[in-house]
């Protein structure tokens, strides 16, 4: 059996998953405590100024839909995947 440490510590409590995208694809309010908060709409890039939405385009297309959403995006499994 293969043990997750995030999985772990989620489970146990008194920590937040924090789950930051290249690309935002909903969205979300990323609250930072008393420096107030983020709002990410979709599309939005996390840091365009190191990786602009042609380097991650590319990137894309270097490493296939599958990777680019696993090491992009943070998904293990891209939702197209189960949804598609």
């Amino acid at each position: 059996m293969r043990v997750i440490l995030q999985a772990c510590c989620l489970k146990q409590g008194g920590w937040t998953h924090l789950n930051l995208q290249a690309i935002a694809d909903e969205r979300k309010v990323i609250d930072l405590g008393w420096r107030g908060s983020i709002i990410r709409e979709p599309g939005h890039s996390l840091h365009a100024g190191r990786l602009s939405q042609e380097v991650l385009d590319q990137r894309r297309i270097e490493l296939g839909a599958y990777l680019f959403a696993a090491q992009f995006q943070q998904w293990t499994c891209p939702a197209w995947w189960w949804f598609g």
